[in-house]
């Protein structure tokens, strides 16, 4: 009996949008000079149109397992940002 013949493919598809803030931060040090420390931090607006597929997969009778499937843009605003480099060799003296 060949397994293929017994699987169900039941689809279910929609479309889902989701707003996201995240605020994202950078730190360097100075490898060659450990005076040197770069710091930097950016604010993000993130938008991901997903087109999400719910697959639910049955073999014989047992009950059926589901499977996300999702696939889509992400539309990413950055709308500021500050950083800061600061260096022993870079002061006025």
């Amino acid at each position: 009996m060949d397994r293929i013949k017994h699987l169900i493919l039941l689809r279910r598809c929609l479309m889902t949008f989701e707003s996201i803030y995240s605020r994202k931060v950078k730190q360097l040090d100075g490898v060659f000079d450990p005076g040197v420390e770069f710091t930097q931090i950016q604010h993000h607006f993130d938008l991901p149109i997903l087109y999400r597929e719910i697959l639910r997969v049955r073999f014989l009778i047992r009950p059926p397992y589901k499977y996300y499937l999702g696939v889509g843009p992400n539309i990413s605003y950055w709308f500021g940002g500050l950083g800061e480099l600061e260096s022993t060799e870079l002061l006025d003296e």
